[in-house]
Protein backbone atom coordinates (compact mmCIF):
# COMPACT_ATOMS: atom_id res chain seq x y z
CA UNK A 1 0.00 0.00 0.00
CA UNK A 2 2.87 2.83 0.93
CA UNK A 3 4.35 2.51 -2.96
CA UNK A 4 0.75 3.02 -4.19
CA UNK A 5 -0.01 5.80 -2.11
CA UNK A 6 3.55 6.87 -2.85
CA UNK A 7 2.73 6.76 -6.54
CA UNK A 8 -0.73 9.14 -6.14
CA UNK A 9 1.10 11.88 -4.05
CA UNK A 10 3.80 11.98 -6.56
CA UNK A 11 1.26 12.56 -9.18
CA UNK A 12 -0.03 15.74 -7.28
CA UNK A 13 2.99 17.43 -8.60
CA UNK A 14 1.79 17.41 -11.55
CA UNK A 15 -1.35 19.29 -10.37
CA UNK A 16 0.60 21.75 -8.04
CA UNK A 17 0.14 24.79 -9.63
CA UNK A 18 -3.98 23.37 -10.33
CA UNK A 19 -3.34 22.83 -6.39
CA UNK A 20 -2.43 26.21 -5.53
CA UNK A 21 -5.02 28.61 -7.33
CA UNK A 22 -7.93 26.05 -6.52
CA UNK A 23 -6.49 26.87 -2.65
CA UNK A 24 -6.40 30.61 -3.38
CA UNK A 25 -9.31 30.53 -4.89
CA UNK A 26 -11.59 29.63 -1.95
CA UNK A 27 -9.43 31.69 0.66
CA UNK A 28 -10.67 34.20 -2.00
CA UNK A 29 -14.13 33.25 -2.20
CA UNK A 30 -14.72 33.13 1.16
CA UNK A 31 -13.59 36.38 1.35
CA UNK A 32 -15.44 38.20 -1.14
CA UNK A 33 -18.63 36.46 0.11
CA UNK A 34 -17.98 37.15 3.85
CA UNK A 35 -18.86 33.58 4.71
CA UNK A 36 -15.71 32.27 6.20
CA UNK A 37 -17.17 28.44 6.43
CA UNK A 38 -17.18 28.69 2.49
CA UNK A 39 -13.43 27.36 2.29
CA UNK A 40 -14.63 23.70 4.27
CA UNK A 41 -16.91 22.79 1.83
CA UNK A 42 -14.75 23.84 -1.30
CA UNK A 43 -11.71 21.88 -0.51
CA UNK A 44 -13.61 18.82 0.62
CA UNK A 45 -14.97 18.78 -2.85
CA UNK A 46 -12.31 19.54 -4.42
CA UNK A 47 -9.90 17.49 -2.66
CA UNK A 48 -12.21 14.42 -2.94
CA UNK A 49 -12.58 15.23 -6.59
CA UNK A 50 -8.40 14.67 -6.83
CA UNK A 51 -9.02 11.55 -5.13
CA UNK A 52 -11.71 10.19 -7.67
CA UNK A 53 -9.52 12.16 -10.50
CA UNK A 54 -6.29 9.04 -9.53
CA UNK A 55 -8.45 6.16 -10.28
CA UNK A 56 -9.35 7.52 -13.84
CA UNK A 57 -5.52 8.55 -14.23
CA UNK A 58 -4.82 4.49 -13.12
CA UNK A 59 -7.35 3.82 -15.74
CA UNK A 60 -5.33 5.70 -18.68
CA UNK A 61 -3.89 3.60 -21.67
CA UNK A 62 -4.75 0.45 -19.64
CA UNK A 63 -2.49 1.62 -16.64
CA UNK A 64 -4.18 -0.94 -14.17
CA UNK A 65 -2.87 -3.78 -16.54
CA UNK A 66 0.68 -2.31 -15.33
CA UNK A 67 -0.62 -1.80 -12.17
CA UNK A 68 -1.28 -5.48 -11.34
CA UNK A 69 1.40 -7.00 -12.81
CA UNK A 70 3.32 -6.35 -9.47
CA UNK A 71 2.45 -8.19 -6.90
CA UNK A 72 -0.02 -5.77 -5.58
CA UNK A 73 -4.14 -7.64 -4.54
CA UNK A 74 -7.04 -5.71 -5.83
CA UNK A 75 -8.28 -5.81 -2.30
CA UNK A 76 -4.62 -3.74 -1.41
CA UNK A 77 -5.59 -1.24 -4.33
CA UNK A 78 -8.84 0.20 -3.32
CA UNK A 79 -7.87 -0.07 0.71
CA UNK A 80 -4.82 2.29 -0.26
CA UNK A 81 -7.85 4.71 -2.61
CA UNK A 82 -9.88 4.93 0.85
CA UNK A 83 -7.17 5.74 2.83
CA UNK A 84 -5.42 7.84 0.03
CA UNK A 85 -8.98 10.03 0.03
CA UNK A 86 -8.76 10.25 3.97
CA UNK A 87 -5.59 11.59 3.68
CA UNK A 88 -6.82 14.38 1.04
CA UNK A 89 -9.56 15.15 3.35
CA UNK A 90 -7.66 15.63 6.39
CA UNK A 91 -5.28 17.38 4.31
CA UNK A 92 -8.45 20.03 3.86
CA UNK A 93 -9.54 19.96 6.90
CA UNK A 94 -6.10 21.36 8.10
CA UNK A 95 -6.32 24.19 5.65
CA UNK A 96 -9.86 25.57 6.32
CA UNK A 97 -8.62 25.23 9.76
CA UNK A 98 -5.76 27.41 9.62
CA UNK A 99 -7.83 29.54 7.07
CA UNK A 100 -10.41 30.18 9.97
CA UNK A 101 -7.79 30.90 12.74
CA UNK A 102 -8.12 34.66 12.45
CA UNK A 103 -11.53 34.70 12.93
CA UNK A 104 -11.78 31.26 15.77
CA UNK A 105 -15.07 30.22 17.00
CA UNK A 106 -16.17 26.83 18.06
CA UNK A 107 -19.24 27.27 15.78
CA UNK A 108 -16.73 28.18 12.65
CA UNK A 109 -15.01 24.45 13.89
CA UNK A 110 -17.96 22.64 14.17
CA UNK A 111 -18.79 23.81 10.69
CA UNK A 112 -15.70 22.49 9.16
CA UNK A 113 -15.91 19.29 11.17
CA UNK A 114 -19.73 18.60 9.55
CA UNK A 115 -17.81 19.38 5.90
CA UNK A 116 -15.76 16.63 6.55
CA UNK A 117 -17.53 14.62 7.48
CA UNK A 118 -19.72 15.65 4.32
CA UNK A 119 -16.38 15.09 2.55
CA UNK A 120 -16.21 11.34 3.33
CA UNK A 121 -19.87 10.99 2.72
CA UNK A 122 -19.02 12.03 -0.78
CA UNK A 123 -16.26 9.23 -1.43
CA UNK A 124 -18.02 7.08 0.45
CA UNK A 125 -20.99 6.73 -2.27
CA UNK A 126 -18.70 7.97 -5.24
CA UNK A 127 -15.58 5.66 -5.09
CA UNK A 128 -17.78 2.22 -5.61
CA UNK A 129 -19.14 4.16 -8.84
CA UNK A 130 -15.81 5.34 -10.37
CA UNK A 131 -14.27 1.77 -9.84
CA UNK A 132 -17.13 0.00 -11.29
CA UNK A 133 -18.11 2.20 -14.29
CA UNK A 134 -14.86 4.00 -14.62
CA UNK A 135 -13.91 7.74 -15.65
CA UNK A 136 -17.23 9.06 -17.65
CA UNK A 137 -19.87 7.70 -15.98
CA UNK A 138 -18.20 7.70 -12.37
CA UNK A 139 -18.12 11.89 -13.23
CA UNK A 140 -21.42 12.19 -13.37
CA UNK A 141 -22.43 10.00 -10.94
CA UNK A 142 -20.33 12.36 -8.61
CA UNK A 143 -22.24 15.45 -9.73
CA UNK A 144 -25.03 13.52 -8.83
CA UNK A 145 -24.08 12.74 -5.58
CA UNK A 146 -23.31 16.51 -5.16
CA UNK A 147 -26.42 17.72 -6.05
CA UNK A 148 -28.00 15.36 -3.63
CA UNK A 149 -25.99 16.85 -0.81
CA UNK A 150 -26.36 20.38 -1.49
CA UNK A 151 -29.92 19.31 -1.69
CA UNK A 152 -30.26 17.15 1.51
CA UNK A 153 -27.86 19.79 3.59
CA UNK A 154 -31.28 22.57 2.16
CA UNK A 155 -34.09 20.36 3.27
CA UNK A 156 -32.71 19.62 6.60
CA UNK A 157 -31.75 23.45 7.29
CA UNK A 158 -35.49 23.70 6.36
CA UNK A 159 -37.56 21.51 7.79
CA UNK A 160 -35.14 22.38 11.21
CA UNK A 161 -36.29 26.03 10.64
CA UNK A 162 -40.27 25.37 10.33
CA UNK A 163 -40.12 22.36 13.21
CA UNK A 164 -39.78 24.30 16.56
CA UNK A 165 -39.50 21.40 18.94
CA UNK A 166 -36.74 20.17 16.31
CA UNK A 167 -35.23 23.44 16.40
CA UNK A 168 -34.87 23.53 20.29
CA UNK A 169 -33.83 19.61 20.71
CA UNK A 170 -31.24 20.63 18.48
CA UNK A 171 -29.80 23.65 20.65
CA UNK A 172 -30.17 21.94 24.00
CA UNK A 173 -28.79 18.43 23.30
CA UNK A 174 -25.72 17.10 23.71
CA UNK A 175 -22.53 18.30 21.27
CA UNK A 176 -20.88 15.17 22.22
CA UNK A 177 -23.37 13.33 21.44
CA UNK A 178 -24.42 14.59 18.43
CA UNK A 179 -20.52 14.50 17.13
CA UNK A 180 -20.74 11.15 18.01
CA UNK A 181 -23.85 9.95 16.35
CA UNK A 182 -22.46 11.87 12.89
CA UNK A 183 -19.17 10.51 13.09
CA UNK A 184 -20.42 7.18 13.90
CA UNK A 185 -22.29 6.67 10.88
CA UNK A 186 -20.53 8.69 8.73
CA UNK A 187 -17.48 5.73 9.49
CA UNK A 188 -20.55 2.76 9.05
CA UNK A 189 -21.02 4.66 5.88
CA UNK A 190 -16.86 4.71 4.74
CA UNK A 191 -16.53 0.89 5.91
CA UNK A 192 -19.17 -0.25 4.50
CA UNK A 193 -18.75 1.92 0.99
CA UNK A 194 -14.67 0.15 1.02
CA UNK A 195 -16.19 -3.32 1.55
CA UNK A 196 -18.57 -2.82 -1.65
CA UNK A 197 -15.51 -1.21 -3.57
CA UNK A 198 -13.40 -4.09 -2.90
CA UNK A 199 -16.43 -6.75 -3.94
CA UNK A 200 -16.66 -4.69 -7.00
CA UNK A 201 -13.18 -4.87 -7.72
CA UNK A 202 -12.67 -8.12 -7.31
CA UNK A 203 -15.38 -9.31 -10.05
CA UNK A 204 -13.84 -6.56 -12.40
CA UNK A 205 -12.44 -7.79 -15.36
CA UNK A 206 -9.10 -5.40 -17.44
Amino acid sequence: MKGLLIKDCLLLKNIRKVFLFMILSACFCSLAMQDKNFIGGYLMVFFGTVCLSSISYDEMDQGNLTIFSFPIERKTYVQEKYVYGLLLLLSALLLSTLFLLPWFSWKSIASNMIMFGIGLLFLAVSLPFQLKYGHEKGRLVMLLVLMILAGGLVVIDVVIDMNGSLKQWLETSSLVLDALIYFGFVVFAYIISLRISISIMEKKEF
